[in-house]
């Protein structure tokens, strides 16, 4: 502290880099929505089947461009 109600700072060193090992828990890329629905509860497993072996066929396809197009390019139903 100062004089007269003066407030004094000073910076001594940086914080120390904390070097530690990635973990499970840290994902690799942030996470993204995928949306999935369908026209009744009895074909929402169905349609997860369906988005499975889509995403098998093709294992490079970037997750947020899944999550876009079902976001955006697919009709929105109740379940």
């Amino acid at each position: 502290f100062g004089i007269s109600g003066t407030n004094a700072h000073a910076i001594i060193e940086e914080a120390p880099v904390e070097d530690r090992p990635p973990t499970d828990t840290e994902p690799d890329a942030p996470a993204v929505l995928w949306p999935l629905s369908a026209r009744s509860a009895a074909a929402l497993p169905a349609q997860a089947e369906r988005l499975h072996a889509f995403l098998a066929d093709r294992p490079d396809l970037p997750p947020a461009a899944v999550a876009r197009a079902l976001g955006t390019r697919r009709t929105a139903f109740g379940h």
